[in-house]
């Protein structure tokens, strides 16, 4: 495995690396052009999938997949996916941003926990260059 990595590494990556690339790229395309334009998010989403099965504890990509579906407003799903993110240890800013973002539109009971999750994303020192789902939470709290 380890040969494996470094090998990738001096190719220029390996397979769900470049995936993951696209998958952003299609997502910030979309964000730039039009933030609600379904094919470009269903198409990165599937791209980050294809990632995940080539590299299951790729924490980026399961960040960006979870800010892709959280914009495809797919809530309950990209909380999942975060939460298997943060199973494996992530402490990212985006991925706790996220998280939240997703559960303020799942219930109200959620939004409790959304709110954790938004001051421990206020915490972490830096974000990694993972994802953030499109959602302010400072102007559009319920």
């Amino acid at each position: 495995m380890f040969f494996k990595k470094l090998f990738s590494f001096f190719r220029g990556g390996s397979k769900a690396d470049k995936l993951n690339e696209q998958g952003k790229r299609l997502i910030e395309s979309a964000r730039a052009e039009n933030p609600r334009d379904d094919r470009k998010y269903s198409k990165a989403i599937n791209l980050f999938k294809q990632a995940m099965a080539d590299d299951a504890k790729n924490i980026e990509t399961l960040i960006n997949l979870g800010a892709a579906l959280c914009d495809s407003e797919s809530y309950e799903m990209a909380v999942l996916v975060l939460q298997q993110a943060e199973a494996q240890g992530s402490d990212d800013a985006h991925m706790f941003y996220n998280m939240g973002a997703a559960m303020m539109h799942i219930s109200s009971d959620s939004r409790t926990n959304a709110h954790f999750y938004f001051k421990k994303a206020e915490n972490q020192p830096r974000p990694s260059s993972a994802l953030r789902a499109l959602y302010d939470y400072q102007t559009r709290e319920q």
